[in-house]
């Protein structure tokens, strides 16, 4: 005996790909009626429960938006909730219109192009990132994929973009550039520890933008007449490192160049700061 289930929804007769075929067993065939009526009543219920689960299957997938950041979560929590809350303010919301993939490379430049790779195998719609490394990390991995850019860097300069007025390709985004600034800090550090012989700056050596910065820190000293030396850093034990060597030779005050992994250790840096007694300054946008 063969039972035809015709799933309904919403009183709508389903489309014959969501027709259910139930086998009565042969066995029933010569029981009671009663066990006849109960085997049938059993696989209509059966059948009934199958059919949410085929309408849900149907339902087309949220669109995936891929987030790739250099830093952590922490330093840029402020800014995903701003995120986020631009994404409700245009009726997008996580979860239920959208999902966001997620990946904080916390300092590892290294994992960018493994991030920016899943993030395109897993065909987001659009790729956000934070900081030079992050962008050029997404555009080395498609040349397709919508990518939304913030930096401090010039995107023209550390090749992200061929133009600010047209960028010619697949990428785009916002910039708060900084240029100059690494000679403005030198000179207030100088106003604000006028007996320092000796001002250090700090960069990231995997940050693109950081040839900019030691070449603004030589127009510091060539301008101000400041001495000024150039140490780099691109994990917590370099970070020690480096204040150590500051120690060594005797630097009297500290300018932070601007990068997405320092953001994250504003922690550490004020604690090794205050425990050498020396002015410091960071650029956070």
């Amino acid at each position: 005996m063969v039972v035809v289930c015709l799933g309904v929804t919403n009183g709508t007769i389903l489309a014959p790909k969501n027709v259910i075929t139930c086998f009565l067993p042969d066995v029933v065939l010569g029981a009671s009626k009663a066990m006849r009526r109960r085997e049938v009543i059993a696989l209509f219920g059966s059948a009934a429960a199958a059919w949410p689960f085929a309408s849900r299957a149907q339902q087309p997938p949220k669109p995936l938006i891929g987030f790739l950041n250099s830093a952590s979560p922490s330093a840029y929590a402020p800014m995903v909730t701003a995120f986020q809350d631009g994404l409700n303010q245009t009726g997008f919301l996580d979860g239920r219109d959208i999902a966001i993939e997620y990946h904080w490379a916390e300092g590892d430049y290294d994992l960018l192009p493994w991030f920016a790779a899943t993030l395109v195998n897993h065909k987001v719609a659009a790729i956000i990132s934070g900081g030079g490394p992050a962008s050029l990390a997404a555009k080395s991995a498609t040349t397709t994929i919508p990518i939304i850019f913030s930096l401090r860097a010039d995107p023209v300069e550390i090749g992200l973009i061929n133009g600010l007025k047209q960028p010619d390709s697949n990428v785009t985004g916002v910039v708060s550039m900084s240029g100059g600034f690494v000679a403005k800090q030198i000179e207030l550090m100088h106003a604000v520890a006028p007996n320092a012989t000796l001002i250090a700056v700090l960069v990231n050596p995997s940050n693109p933008n950081n040839q900019k910065q030691i070449s603004e820190a030589r127009d510091a000293q060539a301008l101000l007449g400041i001495k000024t030396t150039v140490l780099q850093a691109r994990t917590s034990r370099d970070i020690d490192a480096a204040f150590a060597k500051l120690f060594e030779l005797k630097v009297g005050a500290l300018v932070i160049g601007a990068d997405p992994y320092f953001d994250s250790q504003l922690s550490k840096f004020a604690a090794l700061a205050a425990h050498l007694g020396m002015p410091t300054i960071h650029y956070l946008a």
